[in-house]
C-alpha cells in the first residue's frame, strides 16, 4: 500500500467536514494512487490509467473552482452524524472483506486487493456525506468523494472497457450535477448579497 492510497480515506473523511475545499487533495491522492497501480502492474493499459487519473483530478478541481463563489442557503450541518456513519461503514468494510489470500483465489482478481478496501471506504464515506449532510455543496462533495472511490475501484479492475465506461459515466454525472447546481438556484452567488 502506498502513502497516497493510505491517506485517501483520511482525505475522504475530511471532505465530510470540509466539503468541496478538501476535494482537490482527495482527487490528487486518487490520481497518484491510480498511477501507482499502473506501476505495480505493467500489464495494465497506460492510457486507461491516465484517463482515470485525469477524470479524478477534473471532478475534484473543476467543481470546487466553479462553485467557489456560491454560498449555501441551508445552515444545518449534520457533520457529526455523517462522520459517525462514515466511520462505522469504513470499519464494517475492513472487517467484512476477505483476506488478500482469499481474493487471490477468486476468479476476478483485482490488481491490488488493498486498493479495493480503500476504494470502498472512500465510496461509503462519500455516500454517508451525501445522505446526511444538508446543503447542496456538502452533498455534491459527498457525491464527488464517492465518485473518486468508484474511479479507484475501476482502475483496479482487470477489464479495460469497464474503466472507460465508468470514467465517461462519472464525467457525465458530475457535469450534469454541476450544471444543475448552478442553474436551478440551488446555490446563491456571493454577488447577490
Amino acid at each position: 500500500m502506498t502513502l497516497a492510497l493510505a491517506l485517501a480515506p483520511l482525505a475522504a473523511l475530511l471532505s465530510v467536514a470540509g466539503g468541496l475545499t478538501v476535494l482537490p487533495i482527495l482527487g490528487l491522492l486518487t490520481a497518484v494512487s491510480v498511477v501507482t497501480l499502473h506501476h505495480l502492474n505493467q500489464d495494465l493499459n497506460a492510457a486507461r490509467m491516465l484517463f482515470v487519473a485525469a477524470v479524478a483530478l477534473a471532478i475534484s478541481v473543476i467543481p470546487t473552482w466553479k462553485l467557489n463563489d456560491y454560498t449555501e442557503e441551508s445552515r444545518t450541518p449534520g457533520t457529526l452524524a455523517a462522520l459517525s456513519l462514515a466511520l462505522f461503514l469504513g470499519f464494517t468494510v475492513c472487517a467484512s472483506l476477505p483476506a488478500e489470500e482469499a481474493m487471490r483465489s477468486s476468479s476476478v482478481m483485482p490488481v491490488n486487493p488493498s486498493a479495493i478496501t480503500t476504494s470502498l471506504m472512500i465510496t461509503f464515506t462519500g455516500l454517508a456525506a451525501l445522505a446526511l449532510r444538508t446543503g447542496i455543496k456538502y452533498q455534491f462533495a459527498g457525491l464527488l468523494t464517492a465518485c473518486n472511490g468508484i474511479l479507484l475501484a475501476a482502475a483496479n479492475a482487470p477489464q479495460t472497457r469497464a474503466v472507460w465506461i465508468v470514467g465517461g459515466s462519472i464525467l457525465l454525472l458530475v457535469t450534469t450535477c454541476l450544471w444543475l447546481a448552478q442553474r436551478l438556484s440551488l446555490l446563491r452567488s456571493d454577488s447577490d448579497f
